[in-house]
């Protein structure tokens, strides 16, 4: 089986970061992403099985993006 993959969408660094730690140390695989266009590119080449979005981004805000 293999090991699932979180997208961690955040402008702030330190949250994305403590996050993404958090995640790889309870055996996660985790990508990052600083904002919504982060995120289009990263979902267009990787498979991943859930996202954590933050909601309040400037540019395009979480909500937005969950719903496209």
């Amino acid at each position: 089986m293999a090991t699932p993959t979180i997208l961690v969408v955040d402008d702030d660094a330190g949250i994305r970061s403590l996050v993404s730690e958090s995640l790889s140390m309870h055996g996660f695989s985790v990508l990052e992403a600083r904002d919504t266009r982060a995120m289009d590119r990263a979902l267009a080449t990787n498979e991943v099985d859930l996202i954590i979005l933050d909601v309040l981004m400037p540019g395009e805000d979480g909500i937005s993006a969950c719903r496209r």
